[in-house]
């Protein structure tokens, strides 16, 4: 399962699932978070626009 930010919690009923990581004012991301982030984000992104495909052609 890949979630937003917002999912936060998720990997506490779902083992397998993928968040980005956040930053804090005292942590800041490292360079290698921040490109884990943009991976996902591009993982995500994709995901994103077959589903949006799929409700258009499907409506």
């Amino acid at each position: 399962m890949i979630g937003d930010a917002g999912y936060q919690g998720i990997r506490q009923h779902h083992g397998h699932s993928v968040t980005p990581h956040k930053a804090t004012k005292k942590a800041p991301l490292t360079p290698e978070q921040r490109q884990q982030n943009r991976e996902l984000a591009s993982t995500r992104r994709r995901v994103e626009h077959v589903i949006r495909y799929l409700k258009i052609v499907c409506d």
